[in-house]
Parts: C-alpha cells; structure tokens; sequence
C-alpha cells in the first residue's frame, strides 16, 4: 500500500492555497475577481453567478459579447480564508434550537450559522481589506435604488475588525420520486441523492444528532418527509466532520470556506424597503484547528462528499 504524501510545513501550505485560491477567479482577497462574476435574476432572488469568457477574435482581440443569458447559469463558489468567530457560533447539528421561535417556528427550516472574521495567518491577514471590499462591491451592485437598509451579510465589527455571516440550510424536503424510493414502491431506480449513501450512518437524518429534548421532537416530526445535507465542513485531513463535533473542530477554526451569494429586495406597503443577503456554504477545510482554549458545549439537491483532498477546491459548477 502506497504511504501518504508528505504534507508541506505550514507556511508553503498557505503560499500554496493562496495561489491555488487566486488562480480560481473568484477569491475574494484578489480584486480581479470582480471580472469574474454576475448577478442573475432567479425567480424572486438574484443568484451571484460565474461571468461567461467573453469570446475571442484572432489575435486575441474580444468579440462582442452576446446578450446575457439568465436563463441557465453557473453559481459562483466564492471564497476567502475565514477565522470563524467563537463569540457568535451557532453551526451546531441543531443550531442550538430551543423549540418554535419568530426565526425558526418550523425546525425543518432551521439554519445553523456562524460569523467569520480576519484570519491571522500570513498571506491571507493581508488580504482582508479585499475581501471586505469586494463583499460590500458585491452588495452595492444589486442594491435596491432608493432602499437604504441593507441586511443579513455584514454584522458588527469585532476586536479584529469587519466580520460577516454565513448558514447552511440544514433540511431539504424530499419529493414524490424519493419519497416513493424510500417507501419501496420505486421501480428500482435510485434517487438523485444516493451519493450521499456512502457516508458513516451518523450523517444520515435517522441518527442525525440533537442536543435538547425540543430538537429531539422536531427531528422526529421530520425524518420521513426530508433529509438532512451535513454541513460540508473538512478537518485537517479532508475527512467530513462528524455532526456530534461541529462544535470541536469548528469554533475558532481556521477555515478555506467557499460560499454563494444570494439577494431579496423585500419591501411592503408602509414599511421601508430592504435589501437583504444570506451567504450559504459550499465548502469549508480546516486549515488551522481552533486553539486549545476552546472548549465544546457539547458532548461529544446538494451532495457531500465523504473526504475532500487537501488541494481541492469546488471546481463542479452547480447549474441552475
């Protein structure tokens, strides 16, 4: 059996992710990346999406670019290199639910969720002022005219400066086809979703974990109507992070993240408009473990992947 390759030490580690990370087009720390991305129009949402190659002429000469076409398009995994902030975390396995809530009256919706902020490790501490010049760009280019409350990405500042929020929507309803494959009646063809079949149990919705008696019973209100998609978070080795331990390797981590960028323009009669942002993961990597101060609370149509290589990227499109 062949051995493991040799890990780089530290520091090329993360000259080695930098470079890999600007070479995508879309990291947020290099600010060509705005040549990189579109906002489309989806329904009652407008999608981030990755910019179409503008066609080329001999001599390397660009031809006109065509009308753009909203009607099929590539999501834009965009990333950055994140601490995730210990004082406002809430990816847990149940976001910490506590029973029917204004946020959350269904826990079949619930979301859980974290805030990130400037990581201090070389070279990515120098790139932070990009990355937060590049979301608010991101912002301002699909913001409402005349709207002025723009809410759901940025949050306050912390001791390390700007930070902003991200989720993972945590339930996805199945429809007649899965429902029909998981009551047997199916014709033998297996659901869309069967790639997730080769994951440990543990991250299946049957031994989905919970951490109070009111996440319990939404669990149980929901396992035969929905499936759960893990948060698609890596260690150090590449391995999915057990749900049971979110907590432990998370909080205070450093992370490569990837995420996609979403808007609503959302107003009502007599009530001031607003622009509202939700930023969703597509993949974190832990690159640095969170220091040993951090200590659990707990005891302890989207695909996942069981190990991830530590150079990989998301490189697959996700079409619309």
């Amino acid at each position: 059996m062949p051995g493991k390759p040799a890990k780089p030490n530290t520091p090329t580690r993360f000259v080695q992710a930098h470079q890999r990370l600007v070479e995508t087009g879309l990291y947020l720390g290099d600010m060509s990346f705005q040549d990189s991305v579109r906002w489309v129009r989806n329904g009652c949402a407008d999608r981030l999406a990755i910019k179409p190659a503008e066609p080329q002429g001999g001599a390397g000469k660009r031809l006109p670019s065509p009308p753009p076409d909203d009607s099929s398009f590539d999501l834009a995994p965009i990333s950055a290199v994140v601490q995730i902030d210990s004082n406002d975390y809430w990816l847990t396995a149940d976001a910490n639910y506590r029973g029917p809530s204004e946020i959350w009256p269904d826990f079949a919706i619930i979301k859980p969720s974290c805030v990130v902020q400037m990581p201090d490790i070389t070279p990515f501490t120098a790139d932070w002022a990009n990355v937060m010049d590049n979301l608010r760009w991101l912002q301002d280019a699909i913001a409402t005219p005349k709207f002025t409350t723009k809410q759901g990405l940025f949050t306050t500042a912390g001791p390390c400066g700007p930070r902003f929020r991200l989720r993972h929507v945590l339930f996805e309803a199945l429809d007649a086809d899965d429902l029909a494959v998981r009551d047997g009646a199916g014709s033998g063809a297996q659901s869309d979703k069967d790639e997730t079949n080769d994951l440990d149990p543990i991250f299946s919705i049957e031994n989905w974990p919970t951490f109070s008696d009111a996440a319990r019973g939404g669990l149980d209100s929901i396992r035969q109507t929905h499936q759960v998609i893990p948060i698609p978070a890596y260690d150090l080795e590449g391995k999915l992070i057990d749900p049971r331990f979110y907590h432990h390797y998370l909080e205070g981590a450093v992370v490569e993240l990837h995420f996609n960028l979403s808007h609503w323009s959302i107003s009502r009669q007599g009530i001031p408009g607003k622009d509202v942002y939700t930023a969703d993961i597509v993949m974190m990597h832990v690159l640095v473990p969170p220091h040993a101060s951090v200590t659990p609370r707990t005891p302890l149509k989207r695909k996942v992947s069981a190990y991830i290589h530590p150079d990989s990227s998301p490189t697959k499109r996700l079409k619309v």
